[in-house]
């Protein structure tokens, strides 16, 4: 059943492609095992906090890390390929499982935007037909994290 009604243009929030700033390509299962780590670190310790992994992405690197006040600290490095800037970005380790287990291709590309603004993940496989709703894309949205 189809329910009638205006809807938001979602179109509006995903970022076009000549906003990206970088283009990471990375192996997903890595990824996955390493956020799996993080989020036994980071588990929420209260509303608004917890959960959140900091992606330092580099030239050939991703440096991920996840801190708790009581738990721990936890750092990772995987191996990917970087076109574009490098950048930290932070990011709810849920969400990012959540993508990363649905995802069947083996690597991944992580389109950034900035530190800020939002990222895409397409299958790498697939990436180029993301744009032309031949795919899967999945918006992710940073965390603004104080220090």
């Amino acid at each position: 059943r189809v329910i009638g009604g205006q809807y938001p243009d979602y179109n509006q929030v995903i970022p076009a492609e000549e906003k990206f700033i970088s283009h990471a390509l990375l192996d997903r299962q890595c990824l996955s095992d390493s956020l799996e780590r993080a989020a036994l670190i980071s588990r929420e310790s209260g509303r608004g906090r917890g959960n959140v992994a900091e992606l330092d992405i580099s030239q050939n690197l991703l440096s991920l890390s996840a801190q708790a006040a009581d738990e721990g600290a936890i750092s990772e490095s995987l191996p990917i390929m970087l076109s574009g800037d490098p950048m930290q970005v932070n990011y709810n380790v849920r969400y990012l499982l959540d993508v990363l287990k649905v995802i069947e291709e083996p690597q991944i590309i992580l389109h950034l935007t900035g530190q800020l603004t939002p990222g895409v993940i397409v299958p790498a496989e697939n990436g180029e037909a993301a744009a032309g709703g031949e795919s899967y894309l999945y918006l992710l949205l940073p965390i603004r994290v104080s220090r």
